[in-house]
């Protein structure tokens, strides 16, 4: 992860302005009836990129449409130009061929920072650069956001059907709303309200070093600093930390691991209950106890709410369960 202001990347005579800035007067001239042009956008993580065809449509509760979609994984592609690349060349064959043509502008939302032309993620498959997207797409302006930056900003338009509650609590009043995350890392931004729209506090949060509550949680971080000096909290909640936690369990109650992969250890702690073999209490007292209780970004106080990946609270519980009763039959 890493801290990403908004930054634009354009070829003269294009204007520069923040991505926040240019969503606003998309969405104004779509509403005063003028036609905008579909660009481009990617969510690009660790594992996988997200790319779309999208298009102002004017809505202030919802201010794009998206027109054509289509999921990558990273590894089978020798660099994100070339992934992008390939979306346009897809939409030939699409009811979007025409506005193919006349692409211009691209958004890209990524796990990192920007360094010079570069966005730097230890995370990534293969380097990227600024300029090579720009060239290969022959698009006039590139927009470079942080992965959960976009995420914090899309918050504000998410309606109480596309969320699921964890914990009942009273609607709270408007405020700032911390968003997190696990994937191939640990995501983690601020969206603070303000006027004329608000603004997203990216953050490093998932570096912050793992702080263990528990005699059990000591013991594993004792065994994750085997590899590494610093632990941090995105060594143990992310796609590779749940492996990390499956193992150290597994050694934790001097058994060999089974599982080689994230979606294995998944896949064991979710078959049902009668074909898993419970030899002991959770290694975590509850399932969120690692991202929740003791993590700092939680410390301030988010009266708007949290928005919180289920996938988060569910890390610690695959872990324990895939190591301790990972009795299945075959």
């Amino acid at each position: 992860m890493g801290e990403v202001a908004n930054q634009r990347h354009a070829v003269s005579p294009s204007t520069t302005v923040p991505v926040a800035a240019a969503s606003s007067e998309r969405v104004s001239a779509a509403s005063d009836g003028e036609a905008a042009q579909p660009f481009l956008a990617a969510d690009v993580g660790g594992t996988h990129a997200r790319v779309g065809l999208v298009s102002s449509c004017g809505d202030a509760h919802g201010p794009v449409s998206v027109l054509h979609f289509r999921r990558y994984a990273c590894a089978e592609w020798p660099d994100l130009a070339a992934m992008l690349r390939d979306f346009v060349a897809q939409l030939a064959h699409t009811p979007h061929a025409a506005a193919a043509a006349g692409i211009r502008e691209c958004a890209v939302a990524c796990a990192g920072y920007v360094l010079d032309d570069a966005i730097v993620n230890g995370n990534l498959a293969w380097p990227v650069s600024i300029r090579a997207i720009r060239d290969a797409l022959g698009i006039r302006q590139l927009a470079v956001i942080n992965d959960f930056e976009a995420v914090a900003y899309a918050t504000q338009f998410l309606d109480a059907a596309d969320t699921r509650c964890i914990i009942e609590a009273p609607a709270p009043p408007p405020g700032p709303v911390l968003v997190m995350g696990p994937g191939t890392g640990l995501g983690s931004a601020v969206l603070l309200p303000g006027s004329p729209r608000a603004r997203v506090l990216a953050t490093e949060a998932g570096q912050i070093s793992l702080a263990p509550g528990t005699e059990r949680e000591i013991e594993i971080l004792r065994l994750l600093r085997r590899e590494r000096s610093h632990v941090s909290f995105e060594d143990a909640l992310s796609g590779p930390g749940l492996l990390k936690l499956y193992r150290a369990l597994a050694e934790l109650h001097g058994r060999a691991p089974r599982w080689s992969t994230p979606a294995e250890v998944t896949a064991a702690a979710l078959r049902p209950a009668r074909q898993l073999r419970r030899r002991s209490r959770p290694a975590l007292r509850r399932p969120r106890d690692l991202p929740g209780r003791r993590h700092p970004a939680a410390h301030p106080r988010f009266p708007a709410g949290e928005h919180v990946c289920r996938a988060l609270f569910e890390q610690g519980r695959h872990a324990r369960l895939a190591a301790t009763g990972s009795g299945s039959t075959d």
